[in-house]
């Protein structure tokens, strides 16, 4: 198992600087938005999930089977909501990191097709 925790003796560009590969999920919504199989990501946590929720589904996986982010199961037209969840920090330089800033893109159009509903 990867030890995903961060280095806090490091300068915070190498703390945060992207360390490995996840896989993402074919058909999920981290891979339709990007278009991508596998993105470097920078991993800091020192939790991890073991099994999600029956509404949950995978997004992504690390190279250990490190469940890396998930979303909610469209379960119907009564879900009003929009839940995807990350193990990784997109917000550092997320100007300088094309695929974490289509995330928060991504967010911003779940945000205006809500208002729109």
């Amino acid at each position: 198992m990867r030890d995903h925790r961060s280095n806090d003796e490091l300068p915070l560009d190498q703390q945060y600087a992207d360390i490995h590969t996840v896989d993402l999920v074919a058909g999920g919504l981290i891979a339709a938005q990007t278009a991508k199989q596998q993105v470097q990501v920078n991993s800091l946590h020192q939790q991890g999930i073991h099994t999600l929720a029956d509404r949950l589904k995978v997004e992504a996986v690390a190279d250990d089977g490190l469940i890396e982010a998930y979303s909610l199961k469209n379960i119907g037209d009564n879900d009003k909501g929009f839940v995807l969840a990350v193990q990784w920090h997109p917000e550092w330089q997320v100007l300088e990191n094309p695929f974490n800033l289509s995330l928060f893109d991504f967010f911003k159009q779940a945000c205006l097709a809500f208002q729109k509903r």
